[in-house]
């Protein structure tokens, strides 16, 4: 059975998917660079303003008093929704979900390792 922090075959297929379909080029971080609230609007508005598709991706979710917090707006480009579902699948839970399973991995190369030492295989 699988435990409630290991990745399945298929979770790493999905993921592998999910990571293959967003933008490629390297990410970066940042802010607006704006003094003030409005400013910072304007400025997404301009960028975002420059396609022409309606559909404003992001990656959301519910805070303790269900409240909707967005941690990532993606835009509205060509690959705005698959970097908005990337955003998603690397969540928290899932990023420590595969850290756990790495390291799951290594303790176990390394048993094995030592048992084949052990018997000189």
């Amino acid at each position: 059975m699988i435990g409630p922090d290991e990745i399945t075959n298929d979770m790493l297929d999905e993921l592998t998917v999910i990571a293959e379909a967003a933008t490629q080029d390297e990410w970066r971080w940042g802010h607006t660079g704006t003094e003030t609230l409005e400013a910072a609007c304007a400025w997404m508005i301009e960028t975002i303003g420059r396609r022409d598709d309606p559909d404003i991706w992001m990656a959301f979710a519910l805070d303790h008093d269900g409240e909707t917090v967005t941690p990532a707006f993606t835009g509205n480009g060509p690959t705005s929704e698959a970097n908005a579902r990337y955003i998603v699948a690397a969540q928290p839970a899932n990023v420590v979900r595969l850290i756990t399973e790495i390291k799951r991995g290594r303790n176990e190369i390394r048993r094995l390792t030592r048992l084949l030492e052990k018997y000189n295989v």
